[in-house]
């Protein structure tokens, strides 16, 4: 009983997030075998784990229960979804057939696609499943701080997305990412949080980690190559000033930081031992921090990556919407609606185990307004 309990519990914690797949044990059949076989992606496990986790093993009637209940929640979102998934494709690279490397969504009728560039510009043969057929294609162009890539097909009157004109949804907003023609929705969730910029480069960076004690704040390591060591800041240092104003913490601190430009000057007042010193630092570009930076953590990756397979590029976008969809990132690139059917972006990172990130509409049409789709 108490089992249970806690199985209601955390499922309704998935339900309110609107994070949900059906469990594997009740897949519908469908009418007609697919010409090209395609698993269940690794996020579809998610549910059975939790299972698993809380009942020692499967059991069918949960199970059962379950899958109603996903059922019910997939109800609402199909009408909005299916709307737009004979505009999602499949793409894989037909030197690798198959499974597919992403989704694409389609813009113009003559056979123009965008996608996750960062998943298709290494195919040695780029290929797009229209009608049921592998047709090849090609990258045309591609806008790197969206990780955004347009490709053309060789194919003709394909069915495109039609881009909403309302701003981008709000945090809590219901939210679907189709998958192409003849297959339900590949995730449902809700917006967790509303469009902003998660860009790297041009982003001041110090090269320290900061520690905290009962006497404030100090250096804990430095790195490397950091701007910290090239002005002669030591470990041990404790911070007393900032631009002039204490730090109350390591957040505060640290987003003080973030939130100037690269090459941007901050002053610094020190404690070294009974020494204060004061110094002026020109600030690094996070952007192009070194990998000793990324192995500090890789423990936060490795937990990232269960459950599912996380995106090549993960972050450092001009403007995304962050969403708890439970997906892979062979699922990144096909669109995203909303209840009524509005299409409000593309999926266009899995980068993190209960997040990922959609590219929002008002960004795609912005980018597209310029190409011609003549040539």
């Amino acid at each position: 009983m108490n089992k249970l309990f806690i199985l209601i519990a955390s499922l309704g914690v998935f339900a309110a997030s609107g994070a949900i797949k059906k469990a594997p044990d009740d897949r519908p059949v469908p009418e007609k075998k697919s010409e090209t076989p395609r698993g269940e992606p690794e996020s579809g496990r998610l549910l059975e784990d939790l299972l698993n986790n809380l009942l020692g093993g499967g059991d069918r009637k949960l199970d059962a229960k379950l899958n109603s209940h996903y059922r019910e929640l997939l109800e609402g979102h199909k009408p909005g979804a299916e709307a737009v998934s004979a505009a999602t494709y499949s793409v894989r690279d037909g030197k690798k057939a198959g499974k597919p490397i992403a989704f694409a969504t389609g813009v113009n009728a003559a056979g123009w696609l965008i996608t996750k560039a960062s998943e298709v510009k290494n195919a040695g043969q780029l290929q797009v499943e229209i009608r049921k057929e592998w047709v090849d294609a090609k990258v045309v162009r591609s806008w790197e701080e969206h990780d955004l890539a347009l490709i053309k097909a060789d194919a003709a009157d394909i069915v495109t997305a039609k881009w909403a004109a309302a701003p981008s949804p709000g945090v809590g907003t219901f939210i679907t990412a189709a998958g192409p023609a003849g297959r339900e929705p590949v995730a449902i969730g809700v917006v967790s949080v509303a469009a902003r910029s998660i860009r790297a480069k041009g982003r001041g960076f110090l090269g320290v980690q900061i520690e905290t004690d009962d006497k404030g704040l100090k250096v804990g390591r430095l790195l490397s190559e950091g701007a910290a060591k090239a002005a002669g800041i030591k470990e041990q240092d404790r911070i007393v000033e900032l631009d002039g104003a204490k730090p109350e913490s390591v957040f505060g601190f640290t987003k003080s930081i973030s939130s100037k430009n690269a090459g941007e000057k901050v002053r610094l007042k020190l404690q070294r031992g009974e020494a204060l010193i004061d110094m002026e630092v020109s600030l690094g570009d996070l952007g192009s921090r070194n990998d000793e930076v990324g192995r500090g953590s890789q423990r936060a990756d490795r937990m990232n990556s269960m459950g599912s397979t996380v995106s090549k590029r993960k972050g450092d976008f001009a403007s995304v919407i962050q969403t708890d969809f439970p997906l892979d990132a062979a699922e990144c690139g096909g669109p995203v609606t909303d209840l009524d059917g509005n299409v409000v972006g593309i999926v266009i990172a899995r980068s993190g185990r209960i997040e990922t990130l959609v590219l929002p509409s008002d960004v795609i049409s912005t980018v597209l307004k310029d190409v011609d789709f003549t040539k």
